[in-house]
């Protein structure tokens, strides 16, 4: 028997990521937070470093926002 992936629980890549999008969510990845920018006691977005040019410079971005959710994964 084959054996195929079928999402059955649910993970976040099926549940809230694709729903977050269809809501004008933007998702970075391998971005690297540097920063959490607080302002009046609460989280009001993030800096992080980019790879661009296919990894040859990194670039610093800013993201400001009404939500800010800093999430990882087991490992780290």
């Amino acid at each position: 028997l084959l054996w195929l992936p079928t999402d059955a629980k649910r993970s976040t890549n099926v549940s809230y990521v694709p729903l977050a999008l269809q809501h004008s969510a933007l998702c970075l990845t391998g971005a690297k937070v540097t920063r959490i920018i607080v302002e009046g006691g609460r989280a009001t977005g993030v800096e992080a470093t980019c790879k661009v040019d296919g990894g040859a410079s990194t670039r610093t971005i800013r993201v400001r926002a009404p939500y800010t959710v800093v999430c990882a994964g087991s490992v780290y």
